[in-house]
């Protein structure tokens, strides 16, 4: 059973200034001896998140613009490492977060197909097996020989749901990508999260469209500002926050 386990898991990135372009900032800061202290400065993403996610949820997560959500989510999927705090996962993730869903942009949707599952351990010809699945859900017949950097993003938010299809993502994580799909394809990703997932897996999904979120989600938490301030029932969370449920 999957299982995602947060402990104190907060998010730094480093905070680049404008002057950092500059051949005279860069130069008087190195004469003055401040260049050190400059590339100290960081902006915190998420701080101190603590949560567990249990085989068998839908989670939404909720929040404003810059509340950290992509950031979670990229924590989740093991793609960022936490500046402190830890992360404990049991099962196989697979991150549907944007358009960096490839090995190689220069790599066609077949290699990446193919590629994503080598490197999640599958055999080679399991990954040939597979790949009539994957062409079958995502509609993607047409657009397996193109290169990923020629795919429109609503393409290559087909292309990162069929992986997860085709390798039986144990945790699926989803950002705000959906309105990008023609709605067969959600009703076919919402079809499948309710009937050809593992009773144990997990989805976390961050959308901005409450009817998806009440479709496919049964608990939600809710961010503000890179901290985890109400988490519970979808309905009761919904209730409380209004202004981070859109339309």
């Amino acid at each position: 059973m999957a299982e995602l386990l947060l402990h104190g898991v907060s998010v730094d990135f480093p905070l680049f200034f404008a002057g950092d372009r500059s051949f005279k900032w860069n130069l008087f800061s190195w004469m003055s001896r401040r260049t050190a202290d400059r590339h100290r400065s960081t902006v915190t993403a998420l701080t101190d998140i603590s949560l567990r996610v249990s085989g068998g949820m839908r989670l939404a997560l909720l929040g404003g613009n810059a509340a950290g959500k992509t950031t979670l989510l990229r924590v989740m999927g093991g793609l960022l490492t936490p500046s402190r705090g830890e992360l404990a996962l049991t099962g196989r993730p697979i991150s549907v977060l944007g358009t960096g869903i490839g090995i190689d942009p220069g790599f066609t949707a077949r290699q990446t197909l193919i590629g994503q599952g080598l490197l999640m351990g599958f055999s080679p010809a399991d990954c040939r097996s597979r790949m009539e699945r994957a062409t079958e859900f995502g509609e993607l017949a047409d657009i397996l020989d193109q290169p990923l950097h020629t795919l429109a993003q609503g393409h290559q938010v087909r292309l990162g749901l069929s992986i997860a299809v085709a390798y039986d993502a144990e945790i699926l994580l989803i950002d705000e990508m959906l309105e990008h799909l023609p709605p067969a394809v959600v009703e076919r990703l919402c079809h499948y999260i309710d009937h050809g997932m593992s009773p144990g897996s997990i989805v976390v999904l961050a959308e901005r469209s409450k009817p998806l979120l009440e479709r496919i989600c049964t608990t939600a938490l809710v961010l503000h500002q890179g901290r985890l301030i109400d988490q519970g029932p979808l309905t009761e969370i919904a209730a409380r926050h209004q202004a981070q449920m859109i339309g």
